[in-house]
């Protein structure tokens, strides 16, 4: 996915000590049009940071027991700086624990990279475009009211729709305004009633990922509650993509750490 004339693009730096996941991680920033770097260590970090500066540091410091995960914080924070540094951790820290250590945020590990995404996204801040934010806006309140027509007008003739899974009745690829809108009327035909909140919409480089909560009559007419979210690309002010994810986003990003 190519970034979008215009928006600049992001540096992240991720400091993740499996190369594989790193060059996992990196690939999911750069398809959504973030310029990405991976280094090891906090030593490869601080080298890379006195020459060009990031947006966001993303660290996994598992390697760094003890006094030494201090030590790391403290070298990586005076280099770092003006960039938001997210601790990426599989331990049982608190956000309240990592703040006070010297962090901006938590990512808790195994996250998905829809979770990934969307965490780098809010810490890159950029404002949703007034004209898109509406159209996401639209798109769910077109999904609560069934109004398919209003759904189509949003999307281009050859929008896709794709969600990632095994089950056979919602887990496709779909192309095509008229097919998605069809595909659309009867999935939600399972959910009597369903009603959708946009909770939040985060901006990254070339998509925005909305997250809504949903409530429905589940089974016995008992009120059911979900939550998550849709990743959107655009083709100027319409929909080109609806959910479309990274092959790799199919699968939990679980690697152990300590």
């Amino acid at each position: 996915m190519k970034r979008e004339p215009n928006r600049p693009a992001h540096r992240i730096l991720l400091i993740e000590p499996k190369p594989d996941l790193g060059r996992l991680l990196a690939q999911v920033l750069e398809e959504q049009g973030y310029q990405a770097a991976v280094v090891a260590n906090v030593e490869e970090a601080t080298r890379l940071l006195e020459k060009q500066d990031a947006s966001v540091v993303l660290a996994d410091l598992c390697e760094y027991p003890g006094d030494a995960f201090i030590s790391a914080v403290s070298q990586l924070t005076a280099v770092a700086g003006p960039a938001r540094i997210g601790l990426a951790t599989a331990a049982k820290s608190t956000e309240k624990d990592v703040l006070t250590q010297g962090f901006s945020f938590l990512l808790r590990k195994p996250f998905t990279a829809e979770e990934f995404l969307s965490t780098v996204g809010t810490h890159c801040a950029g404002a949703p475009d007034p004209i898109r934010k509406q159209v996401v806006d639209r798109y769910f309140a077109a999904l609560s009211r069934r109004d398919w027509e209003g759904l189509g007008g949003l999307c281009t003739e050859d929008v896709q729709y794709h969600l990632p899974g095994t089950d056979p009745r919602f887990s496709r690829l779909v192309q095509g305004r008229r097919a998605v809108c069809a595909f659309a009327e009867q999935t939600f035909g399972d959910f009597p009633e369903a009603n959708f909140v946009v909770e939040e919409q985060v901006v990254l480089p070339s998509a925005v990922i909305g997250r809504f909560r949903c409530k429905w009559k589940g089974s016995a007419n008992q009120q059911t509650e979900a939550t998550g979210a849709v990743l959107f690309h655009f083709d100027g002010e319409l929909l080109s993509q609806i959910g479309v994810r990274l092959e790799v986003q199919r699968l939990l990003l679980e690697v152990p750490s300590t």
